[in-house]
């Protein structure tokens, strides 16, 4: 089990990551992994690619949310049941993120009113960054890790 202060540590990395998978820029040569289909005309392509890249930003970080959801079982025996559910949410925010990707490019990407592809847009980071959501509940469970980790970290130092 990593000390508290690293497990405090990497939900901060985990909240960067997120955000940073979030961010609606794109640099040269992201989005390609997406598989286009033949014919697609550029713009459709080149907005297509851009939802994607939140997709391969996420999946480079995959061992990474691996270990640490792997850990939130010797974390619950240390700090309870109710500790767990901080794991839980994480991953609940990542899976949501990428299945929002998943819908933005799948097979019915052209069928979504433009209210529900700026519903999933937000959700992906696309949106209103003063009224960003998903930023504010990792920003939560950070700070409820934190209450967490923090008393045994000021404890032993």
């Amino acid at each position: 089990m990593k000390s508290p202060e690293q497990m405090l540590a990497d939900f901060y990395e985990a909240r960067d990551i997120i955000n940073g998978a979030r961010l609606p820029v794109t640099f040269s040569g992201e989005g390609g992994d997406r598989p286009a289909t033949a014919g697609e005309p550029e713009g459709r392509k080149r907005r297509l690619d851009g939802y994607y890249v939140v997709t391969e930003r996420l999946k480079r970080h995959e061992e990474f949310f691996a270990k640490l959801f792997a850990r939130r079982y010797r974390f619950i025996a240390l700090f309870g049941v109710d500790a767990g559910k901080f794991f839980n949410d994480l991953f609940v925010i990542r899976n949501d993120i990428l299945l929002t990707v998943n819908y933005l490019v799948g097979e019915f990407a052209d069928q979504w009113t433009e209210i529900d592809r700026r519903r999933m847009e937000e959700k992906i980071g696309w949106g209103d960054p003063t009224n960003d959501l998903v930023r504010k509940d990792l920003d939560g469970i950070v700070q409820t890790v934190e209450g967490i980790c923090r008393p045994i970290i000021q404890a032993s130092a």
